[in-house]
């Protein structure tokens, strides 16, 4: 209703057919949690989990199973997804356009253990808050709060990669992580958020200093880039 306020529309009864963007039923998925992925240079994804928006230059992923959502979304804004569209052009899978073509070929695997997944799942709720207080701040973004995102999102990252490829995560690596990263027992929406950045720069720390010695060690020198070394040990 408020769309057709808007817009200026006649006041009779609202109906999804009415409105449409290339022939896509625009408010069919209104209210509906969804995964908004856009075009652009790769894949871009984001969780809506109240179903708020509509997309016009990309496409929307609903799932039957609400608990994949997190999962989902980080694969889709992990490097697996920044060269996948690549790969489909060197192919000549599609044109110009990376979504929904390239969705349509993208490959999404799933852990063999509920534990990664659950690390993901966990590590993704702490992204959405950090990026949340991102773009509160009035006065810009902090060195201290990027470097906090870029680790959780090179955590992320990691795990999705073991996940695809590696199969290899050092278990020193993996014991830190199952050991600091767990579902916040408090309200991630409150306004109050100072005892949860202390909280998951806490985290942070735990993870550096229990994995100095594994075979990965965290790159924090390119904020916002995936990076980890490997130490001289062979997989």
């Amino acid at each position: 209703m408020e769309f057709k306020n808007e817009f200026r529309h006649d006041t009779s009864s609202i109906k999804a057919a009415d409105y449409s963007i290339n022939g896509r039923k625009l408010l069919e998925y209104l209210n509906t949690p969804k995964i908004i992925a856009t075009e652009g240079y790769h894949l871009q994804a984001a969780y809506d989990a109240a179903g708020n928006h509509v997309f016009r230059n990309g496409c929307g992923i609903v799932l039957k199973d609400p608990s994949k959502y997190p999962y989902v979304t980080a694969v889709l804004n992990s490097p697996i997804a920044i060269l996948f569209p690549a790969v489909c052009k060197s192919e000549m899978l599609f044109s110009s356009y990376t979504a929904p073509t390239v969705l349509k070929r993208f490959p999404i695997v799933f852990p063999d253990n509920r534990l990664t997944e659950d690390l993901i799942n966990t590590t993704f709720s702490y992204l959405m808050f950090l990026n949340r207080q991102k773009y509160a701040t009035d006065y810009g973004v902090t060195d201290w709060l990027q470097e906090l995102v870029s680790f959780y999102e090179q955590i992320s990252n990691l795990l999705v990669l073991d996940t695809y490829f590696i199969n290899d995560l050092d278990p020193k690596l993996r014991d830190a992580l199952e050991e600091n990263i767990h579902p916040y027992a408090g309200d991630m929406d409150s306004e109050n958020s100072d005892s949860l950045l202390s909280a998951l720069y806490y985290i942070k720390k735990q993870i550096l200093e229990a994995s100095s010695s594994g075979k990965y060690k965290f790159n924090m020198g390119l904020p916002g880039m995936f990076s980890f070394s490997q130490s001289n040990e062979e997989f």
